[in-house]
């Protein structure tokens, strides 16, 4: 498992976790080299044409190693290390997986590390199941309810949904009081949810995505982002899965656009809930063409693929 900041967006590979500790990764010279590349605005190691953040121009300045605050653990950590899911998607893969034998081994060996190091327990950020699905991969599952990680007070999990169930989601909310949940949907009807999330239950996610509103009403969850991945056979649909989520009284939204060349994400809130959480994320994959989401003089939402 290699540590990068976000894949594709840099280019160097800094440690595995086959070889080395955290401990040692954390205090390496490749680490330290990508850290001063970031304080002295050089970014040698990003790469530009991707990143979304090269939205302006950087002047490099003179920083050097004894500029590099100390640190024992990064302040995120994004858990992937398990690609078991119940579903198969379009934009994701072309079979199932649940993984076994030599891929189990080195998953459970990976989530071990994890659970037994300063990066889960001391992060200011941890986020689990950037791949695969947290309530299906027994590694998931088992670092979450694990006693060194339950010491946390916030979490951030990413679903597909379908098995976020009100036990699932009872469990976790007793443990971690600072929950923060992100669920990718794709689609707003049955017809295209059958379609492109194959293997999931659409009458099933709506059921859980309603209790999920309940427990976020009621502030027992503290973010609720819902995932939309756009494609040729969902766009349409966009406007609805605004809608779909109970966002409590306006139903307009304001769109704060960001992203690259590669993946560009549209985040959709509450236009009057300045300090509202919850949110719509739109990934628009490159090549898929432009978004254009905009009010219409009724205040109702069009969604456009140009």
């Amino acid at each position: 498992m290699f540590i990068v900041v976000v894949h594709g967006w840099a280019y160097c590979k800094i440690g595995s976790f086959y070889s080395k500790s955290p401990s040692q990764i954390e205090s390496s010279t490749a680490l330290k080299l990508m850290r001063l590349s970031i304080i002295n605005k050089s970014y040698a190691f990003c790469n530009k044409l991707v990143c979304p953040h090269f939205n302006q121009n950087y002047t490099a300045t003179n920083s050097r190693f004894e500029d590099l605050t100390p640190t024992d653990v990064p302040e995120e950590v994004y858990v992937s290390i398990d690609k078991s899911c119940n579903l198969r998607c379009k934009s994701c893969r072309n079979h199932f997986f649940n993984a076994k034998g030599y891929d189990l081994r080195i998953a459970k060996k990976l989530g071990k590390i994890l659970v037994n190091s300063k990066w889960t327990s001391q992060t200011k950020r941890l986020i689990i199941a950037s791949q695969g699905e947290i309530f299906f991969s027994q590694i998931y599952k088992k670092m979450l309810f694990d006693s060194k990680l339950t010491k946390r007070d916030d979490l951030e999990i990413l679903t597909n949904g379908t098995l976020m169930t009100k036990t699932n989601l009872d469990k976790l909310t007793k443990l971690y009081p600072n929950l923060q949940v992100f669920v990718t949907i794709d689609a707003a009807t049955e017809e295209t949810y059958k379609k492109i999330r194959i293997g999931g239950n659409f009458n099933k996610l709506m059921e859980n995505l309603e209790y999920l509103s309940t427990l976020r009403k009621n502030n027992i969850v503290k973010k609720v982002v819902l995932l939309f991945v756009v494609q040729k056979d969902n766009y349409k649909e966009i406007i609805d899965v605004l809608k779909l989520y109970n966002w409590d009284t306006d139903p307009v939204p304001a769109i704060v656009k960001g992203g690259g060349i590669g993946e560009r994400f549209l985040s959709v809130m509450h236009k009057d809930k300045k300090n509202l959480n919850d949110s719509v994320r739109l990934v628009v994959p490159k090549g898929i063409g432009e978004i254009v989401i905009e009010e219409a003089d009724d205040k109702d939402i069009l969604a456009v693929l140009k």
